[in-house]
């Protein structure tokens, strides 16, 4: 059903149109601009960057959102992650993302912890994280600005032994196309 492909440059408009998208975009941390060239300078930067790791999400063929590795510290076995829908009429798959992303790096990758951080009023998110597990830590850096309103970041973590510990998602697996060797098992 889900599949896990990594980005590549042929993905990059869609991507750019995605993110656009005031759905997406309300929850984001940062802006970007509706210009190619700034989305292929980004994608080269991510690309070169051993702490990132870009997937297209497809659901039955089709690509319809994206999910990332950030932050990737493979001395602590740790990294950050985010994703998002892209494509309207898949809104409803959000919540069944997490648990792939989860068995995979925990049963067959290297991260022993996983750092979300959220937008305060990301309420949707907020919960899913607490069905999956994660612990609040607080407030980190600087509020995030949109428009005229400054709106707090949370610090989520889930550790390797609390996802394991909850079998009712154990048979969510996907496959991750081209994950960095140095994170596997």
């Amino acid at each position: 059903m889900f599949r896990f492909r990594r980005m590549t440059k042929s993905d990059l408009v869609k991507v750019m149109h995605w993110r656009l998208n005031e759905s997406v975009s309300q929850f984001m941390q940062t802006e970007i601009k509706n210009d190619i060239g700034k989305q292929k300078q980004w994608f080269q930067h991510i690309s070169n960057d051993p702490s990132f790791v870009y997937w297209v999400i497809e659901y039955k063929q089709a690509p319809v959102g994206a999910l990332n590795l950030a932050d990737i510290d493979l001395k602590k076995n740790e990294c950050s992650w985010g994703f998002y829908i892209g494509e309207p009429s898949c809104r409803n798959l959000g919540g069944l993302i997490p648990p792939y992303l989860y068995n995979h790096l925990f049963r067959q990758c290297r991260i022993e912890m996983l750092k979300a951080d959220v937008m305060d009023n990301n309420h949707l998110v907020k919960k899913l994280h607490g069905l999956h597990g994660y612990r609040y830590k607080g407030t980190v850096g600087s509020d995030i600005i949109k428009g005229d309103e400054s709106i707090p970041l949370c610090r989520f973590t889930l550790a390797k032994h609390d996802w394991l510990a909850k079998k009712r998602f154990a048979k969510f697996n996907a496959q991750f196309e081209n994950t960095p060797q140095t994170l596997l098992l």
